[in-house]
Order: structure tokens, then C-alpha cells, then sequence
């Protein structure tokens, strides 16, 4: 899982909604750390569809 930096509007949806708490706030972007479960359910609260699977 990968968070494009070009698209993130730092919202905070994906942080909110993982249940692994692997979404941080990095500068420009929401950044997903190693922690990631690969689940999806921060792709689905992802407003601006700035994730990737």
C-alpha cells in the first residue's frame, strides 16, 4: 500500500480508519509505515483515491 503524495489532501480519513494505526502525517502527505496489515479499509475512507494498492 502506497499513499501518492500528489493526490493526498491530508484529510486524515486514512489514519482514522486503520485499525493498525500504520497511516502517519509525514509533510506533504498521510505516509503508510510497516505496521500496514494490507487490509484496504483506508482505500475505501480515502476521499481523493490517493491510495494504492
Amino acid at each position: 500500500m502506497r499513499i501518492d503524495p500528489e493526490l493526498c489532501i491530508l484529510c486524515g480519513n486514512c489514519a482514522a480508519s486503520c485499525p493498525a494505526e500504520a497511516i502517519e502525517a509525514g509533510e506533504t502527505s498521510y505516509v503508510i509505515t510497516d505496521a500496514c496489515l494490507n487490509c484496504g479499509t483506508c482505500v475505501m475512507e480515502c476521499p481523493n483515491a490517493a491510495i494504492e494498492e
